[in-house]
């Protein structure tokens, strides 16, 4: 994210006729209702392995209240897909990258649905650059149990290379823009797709841990003033350091980001709310974490980021111990 030429190596490409599906909880369930539309059954994939493929096969998911029936296939599978949308969480990327490695062929594409910075980064070493396109979801959802929804709220999908241009889109970009035109679904091709990273980034690394912390609904930032003047104080670190990375934030940003959850179900939590409601690990690691680690390497202080990283360790910590 810090050079290049924003273009990767293109490589053969074709009509995207088949997809699979790495992570179906939240975020993959926003998917499945377009895919659905646009492709067979058996060419949308759902890889999953053990107990939770069982469940899956027997009884698929309910998205907005709608039950779809689901082709799950194990990771022992070896059918190379077209593309893979990959949206698990970022403790369980390792484990995701090796069961995606029979669904990957020779001109397959991997699209990163995932929060943070840094899984493309991670997909590449492990696939090669050329099959990766950056990506992120604007779209908020939740799941339980095998029900999940969701609300288009008309931002959906970013995507593209890390700089496009819209009259000369790279082959691998114009492919999964078709496949997305087929299936209806809301998308964007920003220009700087490394800025769109960051400003996801910006917002999750604020919202998810101050909310974390004081267990707030979204409606505790829509009354109060004190969270969002608590996002304010890790935001600030956070634009600091795209500063010293290059990588496109301003103090403008932050500003503009204050109010975020004004237009947020009242009632709606984040996503690291979620889990440690849930006693689910949390992704600690890669918002505050990363900023941590990268403002070591850059010079940034981020003495905000660390305090809540260790108050957010502290609950992982608890729960994994089993005293909380």
């Amino acid at each position: 994210m810090e050079g290049g030429t924003g273009r990767s190596p293109d490589i053969e490409m074709k009509e995207i006729q088949s997809v699979a599906i790495v992570g179906l909880g939240a975020i993959g369930s926003t998917v499945v209702p377009y895919l659905s539309k646009a492709l067979k059954r058996e060419n949308l994939k759902i890889i999953a392995g053990g107990a939770r493929a069982d469940r899956l096969r027997k009884n698929g998911i309910v998205i907005n209240g709608k039950h779809y029936d689901l082709n799950v296939v194990s990771p022992e599978e070896k059918t190379p897909s077209d593309l893979i949308i990959l949206s698990v969480k970022n403790h369980a990327l390792p484990q995701a990258i090796e069961d995606m490695k029979n669904q990957v062929g020779e001109n397959t594409l991997i699209l990163s649905l995932m929060n943070g910075i840094s899984s493309e980064a991670d997909l590449a070493e492990a696939y090669g650059e050329e099959k990766v396109i950056y990506g992120l979801t604007m779209v908020n959802a939740k799941y339980k149990d095998g029900v999940a929804s969701f609300e288009d709220n008309g931002k959906g999908i970013r995507f593209g290379e890390q700089h496009n241009q819209l009259s000369d889109l790279t082959p691998r970009v114009a492919a999964v823009k078709a496949l997305f035109d087929a299936a209806e679904m809301t998308y964007d091709i920003p220009e700087d797709m490394i800025r769109e990273l960051w400003m996801k980034f910006l917002i999750n690394v604020s919202a998810n841990t101050v909310s974390g912390v004081l267990r707030a609904r979204h409606e505790v930032f829509q009354k109060l003033e004190a969270p969002n003047e608590a996002r304010m104080c890790v935001m600030r670190e956070v634009v600091e350091l795209s500063k010293a990375m290059g990588t496109g934030l301003t103090d403008a940003d932050a500003e503009n980001l204050r109010y975020i959850h004004k237009g947020y179900d009242p009632n709606g939590q984040g996503s690291l709310l979620q889990d440690i409601l849930a006693g689910r690990p949390t992704e600690n690691d890669m918002f505050c974490g990363t900023v941590m680690r990268l403002g070591a390497q850059y010079g940034v202080p981020t003495p905000v980021n660390t305090f809540l990283y260790a108050l957010i360790k502290s609950i992982d910590d608890a729960r994994a111990a089993g005293i909380q």
